[in-house]
């Protein structure tokens, strides 16, 4: 499963919170900037927790919905 924030702050957001499973590290494609999308893949855990948790933050699943 991978998610995908419109930006850094997006993710930071995400990434603060506690969580009940692990993910890839954070990556960008294309420009490296603060604004450009970050993406993570979900490692392991509960994929319905990570989607749930992923879209409370502002990002979007791209793929694997659970």
């Amino acid at each position: 499963m991978k998610a995908m924030f419109d930006g850094v702050r997006e993710f930071a957001k995400f990434n603060a919170k506690p969580h009940l499973f692990s993910y890839s590290q954070p990556y960008q494609l294309g420009s490296n900037g603060v604004n450009s999308p970050v993406y993570v893949d979900l490692a392991s855990g509960d994929a319905a927790q990570f989607a749930s948790r992923v879209e409370q933050f502002g990002g979007v699943v791209l793929q694997g919905a659970a």
